[in-house]
């Protein structure tokens, strides 16, 4: 999934002007995949093709970062399902997905609605298309291979990363896996929980934030918060830094009712999110000594709801 070893140097630092110019190019990619489907390719039946272009645009800075700059070439992803414009975008620029699919998306013979080993055409380390399976996929992985390892003496190395919404985190399968003593002992395993408030069922609240983390931590895995991106970073180092950095988010004016202002995100520049490690170290195969990671992107916001009026 990840650029091979050997196209890219050990000793090869990350260019962050650069990686912000593929980011756009990525971002684009995805979201003229989307626009492609539902307002130029022909549709008789008027019927609605979809794609999430919103889900993919919060993906864009962090799968960008993982593939040009972080994964290695025995690393394995599960993208979350309503992020595989993304995924198509990048197979495109590495030359691993031909020109032809990009405007076949949730077409017959095309790209898929959600990332499938075995019905796209590009690479895929993991199907996620039922909500929920693709976070635990890399768990089973990484026990696979010390199965693997153990039993048969195959060397098996590679993380094994999960990229998750945080409405994907509803899904009580998850939590199973998550509460198991085995899973944070899994030093291989990152989760990347893209924190973009975001569900076809509702808006995420914003008290989600602490209860996820606390409910990650209570299973023994360890909480990495990625609020701030190099911009504010650069801003906390100035003299009054600190007090900016302890000053509340932006939000709504008080008394303002949470329903009205879900539609009205105030804007952000800095990169966000939220990473997830296991307290308790177990010696893998992939990565001896760690525990298991999971990480979120996207910081919560104050909001100040309206008291409801109680009926007799």
């Amino acid at each position: 999934m990840s650029i091979a070893a050997k196209e890219r140097p050990a000793d090869a630092t990350v260019d962050l002007d650069v990686l912000e110019r593929v980011e756009r190019r990525v971002l684009w990619l995805a979201m003229a995949i989307v626009h492609h489907a539902n307002r130029v390719r022909p549709n008789p039946s008027g019927v609605k093709v979809g794609g999430h272009q919103a889900s993919s645009a919060s993906m864009a800075s962090i799968m960008t970062a993982l593939w040009f700059a972080h994964l290695e070439a025995n690393d394995q992803v599960s993208v979350k399902p309503h992020a595989s414009p993304v995924l198509h975008a990048i197979n495109y620029l590495l030359g691993r997905l031909e020109p032809r699919y990009l405007t076949a998306l949730r077409e017959l013979g095309g790209l898929q609605s959600y990332p499938s080993r075995t019905k796209d055409p590009d690479p895929v380390d993991y199907s996620t298309g039922s909500v929920g399976l693709g976070a635990t996929a890399p768990l089973w992985g990484a026990i696979a291979g010390r199965i693997v390892h153990e039993r048969l003496g195959a060397q098996v190395s590679g993380r094994q990363i999960a990229l998750i919404g945080d409405a994907e985190l509803d899904e009580g399968a998850i939590w199973e896996a998550v509460a198991d003593p085995m899973c944070a002992r899994l030093g291989e395993v990152l989760w990347v929980v893209d924190l973009n408030r975001q569900s076809l069922d509702r808006v995420v609240p914003d008290m989600a934030y602490g209860r996820l983390k606390g409910m990650f931590e209570a299973a023994g895995w360890q909480v990495i918060t990625v609020k701030y991106a190099r911009h504010l970073q650069a801003l906390f180092e100035r003299p009054g830094g600190q007090a900016l950095r302890r000053a509340p988010a932006p939000g709504p004016p008080a008394g303002a009712h949470p329903r009205r202002q879900v539609h009205r995100p105030v804007p952000r520049r800095a990169a966000r999110g939220t990473a997830v490690r296991g307290h308790h170290r177990g010696a893998g195969p992939a990565a001896p000594g760690a525990g298991a990671r999971a990480a979120a992107a996207g910081p919560p916001r104050r909001r100040t709801a309206r008291p409801r009026r109680c009926r007799a």
